[in-house]
């Protein structure tokens, strides 16, 4: 038996027993129930006394890790582990939970989505205001019994819970009481909703857009277990030489922090009852339908969402807080036009420091008008596409953002260059939703055959280093 389903075991044998003592209280326990008692008990003592011997075993690896030869390798894994071992029991014991989750989701998860979701676990959890909260969600929602719970529960809501197994109820009043714990203490929560299981939230699983919208492949991604997001970034200091015994000026960088306010986001996904009942589907239906109604929405907000709008902020969004300003601008040398002199200068504008990491984005449309500028067979200047049309962009990698502008009006902004990484992405864990059982027609108001899905979650952007990125603006 696994550790985390030997938890999931003692904490359903704890419930049993609360049960039976409450049931039974001041009376003596009838013959079935006595003998259940005794043999939960020896149950119960079983799996605590393994659960210890897997502490001692991590606790012994902890100290293994902590010898000297470790850290003379240069092994950053001491400090990590130290830091561990000086965290309450209770926290220590949480951020354990959720790391096992992660493990073995491993087939599951992409390489990033699980470096996401360990560091999560592991800067999260410590804080005093998240009681190792996030790896307890994780290891709840990837409860397989959840799984289930929330599969009968979809494809029948009003009757769903009379099939659920005992274990399968006992993960569903795990979930809720994670949900429950969220609202108290860490921030604004769901409210009679289900809790999108790990293996269908695509806030863990942090399912790229493509090449719709690249930006979640481009940007610096993080998941928070909290509502808010704070950052600090600063200007390189000014370094100089000197002669002997002069005072050294004060060379201080100007401090900024930048902040992402998570907003929430929704998507109302009417299925047919006959779909909802066939659900051997449900993991491929529903990660379909949620991932896609996240992305079509991110792909326009990501880019023009404007702040004090319940929206995350666009990174053309100019002007507005946390977005980029005229300052990163480049203006077209002609009203109205663009041309490859005004490719250039966007590659240029880009500082030296971010430029490696540069990369462009545009519209499919924009991308054509600046493959047709210079003729491959041209001998005046070199292609700015020497390897074709899909290749990089004066050397630099270029990917398509639909919901850019395809026009050459004025004003429009038309080409981003930079290493997106100076914008942030923030996921708050735990995607949520509730299912309505009948949806009705405008015309009868009777049913339809269909239910209603009212998904939602939380997300925050905000543009962390704005030198590091710029943009074409057509005068």
């Amino acid at each position: 038996m696994h550790r985390s389903e030997r938890e999931r075991r003692v904490r359903q044998l704890e419930r049993w027993f609360d049960e039976q003592n409450a049931e039974f209280d001041g009376d003596a326990f009838p013959p079935e129930v006595q003998d259940a008692w005794d043999a939960n008990t020896r149950e119960l003592e079983q799996h605590r006394a393994v659960l210890a011997e897997l502490d001692e075993r991590d606790a012994h690896l902890r100290e293994l890790s902590l010898h000297p030869s470790n850290r003379e390798h240069g092994s950053d894994r001491g400090h990590g582990r130290r830091n561990h071992r000086e965290l309450p029991g209770h926290i220590r014991a949480s951020m354990d939970t959720g790391l096992r989750t992660i493990e073995r989701h491993q087939d599951t998860l992409s390489t990033r989505a699980a470096d996401a979701l360990e560091t999560m676990v592991r800067s999260t959890d410590p804080h005093v205001n998240a009681m190792g909260f996030a790896g307890r969600y994780l290891d709840a929602v990837a409860d397989p019994d959840y799984l289930m719970a929330f599969t009968k529960l979809v494809a029948d809501p009003q009757s769903g819970h009379l099939r659920m197994t005992h274990a399968e109820v006992a993960a569903l009043q795990h979930v809720n009481e994670m949900m429950a714990e969220r609202v108290m203490n860490v921030g604004t929560g769901s409210a009679g909703g289900f809790a999108i299981p790990f293996t269908l939230d695509p806030t863990v699983m942090l399912t790229s857009s493509g090449s719709v919208n690249p930006i979640r492949d481009l940007a610096d991604v993080e998941m928070i277990a909290t509502d808010q997001w704070k950052g600090v970034s600063a200007d390189t200091p000014t370094a100089a030489y000197a002669a002997e015994l002069t005072e050294a000026s004060d060379n201080s960088p100007t401090l900024v922090q930048p902040i992402a306010d998570t907003q929430k986001g929704q998507a109302f996904i009417p299925v047919s009852i006959e779909l909802s009942q066939d659900w051997a589907t449900l993991q491929t239906e529903m990660s379909r339908l949620l991932n896609d109604a996240r992305d079509q929405v991110d792909a326009t907000k990501f880019l023009s969402g404007v702040p004090g709008s319940s929206e995350p902020v666009g990174i053309l969004a100019i002007g507005q807080t946390g977005a980029l300003t005229t300052t990163q601008r480049v203006l077209t040398a002609a009203t109205n036009n663009v041309a490859i002199a005004d490719v250039y200068s966007l590659s240029q504008a880009v500082p030296p420091r971010f430029y490696p990491r540069a990369t462009w984005l545009f519209n499919r449309s924009v991308g054509d008008v600046f493959y047709r500028f210079v003729a491959s067979g041209s001998t005046t200047e070199p292609p700015i596409f020497p390897e074709g049309r899909n290749g990089p962009l004066l050397g630099k990698p270029q990917r398509e953002w639909s919901t850019m502008a395809s026009t050459g009006a004025s004003g429009n902004r038309i080409a981003l260059l930079g290493d997106f990484s100076g914008y942030k992405v923030v996921d708050r864990i735990g995607a949520t939703i509730e299912v309505i059982p009948h949806l009705f027609g405008a015309t009868n108001r009777c049913p339809i055959g269909a239910r209603g899905f009212y998904f939602y979650w939380r997300t925050g952007t905000v543009v962390q280093k704005p030198n590091a990125l710029r943009y074409l603006e057509l005068k």
